[in-house]
This record gives structure tokens, sequence and C-alpha cells, in this order.
């Protein structure tokens, strides 16, 4: 028996064709909320690169005033330490300064954690962040 479209009533081809159309704008709607997810990871991608950008350049600067003599390299660094101290966005988000081993270096809102190894301190939530920061470069 072969199925023919003709052969059901009003009513079963009316449902068919909503359910036709539900389906097919839920389709169009998953798709659009994976793209606006992409979209929004995208984003997120450029503006923390433009933020590190930011804090890289005031760093660069004060590299460079050392290099040319303007500051001795201790002055440069606690003076690129207090700039980025003093670095905020998006009113309290803040950047902190991590070496390659993982030690803080310098932390705005918790001195306690300056000097510390990151992966030692294991009850604070930003403890792996700086670890796998370290690791990743």
């Amino acid at each position: 028996m072969r199925f023919n479209f003709r052969d059901i009533g009003i009513r079963q081809k009316l449902w068919f064709i909503a359910g036709l159309s539900i389906l097919g704008m839920l389709v169009i709607a998953g798709i659009s909320i994976s793209n606006q997810k992409e979209i929004q990871m995208a984003e997120k991608r450029l503006k923390t690169r433009h933020l590190v950008e930011v804090a890289h350049g005031v760093l660069s600067r004060y590299y460079d005033l050392s290099r040319s003599g303007g500051l001795s390299e201790e002055e440069a660094k606690a003076g690129a330490v207090a700039a980025v101290k003093s670095l905020r966005y998006e009113g309290e988000e803040y950047f902190w300064i991590n070496d390659m081993h993982p030690t803080m270096v310098m932390h705005p809102y918790k001195k306690e954690l300056d000097g510390q190894v990151m992966p030692k301190v294991q009850k604070t939530k930003i403890a792996h962040i700086p670890h796998k920061a370290a690791a990743g470069v």
C-alpha cells in the first residue's frame, strides 16, 4: 500500500503542515542559537585580546623606559606593577601579574597572594587560573 497525500482528510493535512512548520521553526531557532553562541564567544575572545593588548602596552612602555635609561629596572618594574594594579575594565574587573612559575607578582585585591606560588594556594577560586595561563605560554 502506497501513501497518497490526497487520501487523508483536510484536518490531518492541516496538522501535518502545522507540524512541519513548527519543526522547521525549531530547526531554524536551534541553528540561530548555535550561531549566536559562536558570535558571542568570538566577540569575547576579541575583547579579551584587546584588554591584554592594553596591559601589554603599559608593560612595554615601562620596559622601553628601562632600556633607554629613563628609569632603572627596579623603578620600571615598580611603575609597571602600579600601573597594571590600577587598570580596571567593566567596573570591577582587574588585571593581575604572575611570572612563568606561576608566582603571583601582584594581585590588586588580595595582597596576601603576592609572592606566592599559585598551585600551592588551593582554597581560592583564582588559584588555578595563573597556573593554566603560565602553562599556555
